[in-house]
């Protein structure tokens, strides 16, 4: 089975799209080379301060469950 992705528009295998319970045929819209572009390294360093705002965040509010 295939599927187009959201964002290259291009059609491919649902092995190249993450799995997604809300998503179409249990996967995500977006292949996983273009959700890794959007959410991965580029885009930590694209957004560094905003990156280390929201963990800090996160530490804060989570601090029994990391400990």
């Amino acid at each position: 089975m295939e599927r187009e992705c959201t964002v290259c528009k291009f059609i491919k295998p649902l092995e190249e799209f993450g799995k997604s319970p809300k998503g179409k045929y249990g996967h995500d819209a977006q292949c996983k080379k273009c959700r890794y572009a959007k959410t991965g390294r580029a885009h930590f360093l694209r957004n560094k301060e905003k990156c280390y705002e929201n963990a800090a965040k996160w530490h804060a509010k989570n601090r029994d469950h990391i400990n």
